[in-house]
């Protein structure tokens, strides 16, 4: 990941799912961010630092732990950015599209997202 200051969240209040993705990359500062998950909780607090930092989400994955095991749901979204759409639109839209999806989907006590952010394409 690009972004110190966004690897530096992950890294401390997510969890690494990076097995689950046979990451060629050796440095944990390398992962992309969808190789973290975090809490409903601070998934909004990350959507709030990307923002802050001018970085688009492009979309997430929604996870469940069942018995100390962490499995993908099969419920994502996505945003692609429109012809024409200038960036700050794009990050507006984006945090926005991730920030009602999370928003309308009813979070668990169990319930773990990973986000794909615009400077890991």
């Amino acid at each position: 990941m690009k972004n110190v200051y966004l690897s530096d969240f992950l890294s401390r209040y997510g969890a690494d799912i990076s097995k689950l993705h046979n990451p060629a990359e050796k440095e944990i500062s390398d992962y992309p961010s969808y190789y973290w998950v975090l809490c409903p909780k601070d998934s909004f607090a990350f959507l709030t630092l990307c923002a802050y930092l001018f970085v688009p989400i492009t979309g997430g994955d929604i996870y469940e732990i069942i018995n100390d095991g962490l499995y993908y749901t099969g419920v994502s979204w996505n945003y692609s950015r429109a012809n024409n759409e200038c960036f700050t639109l794009f990050l507006e839209h984006s945090i926005n599209n991730a920030v009602e999806f999370l928003s309308n989907y009813s979070p668990k006590d169990n319930m773990m997202v990973s986000f794909s952010v615009f400077e890991d394409i």
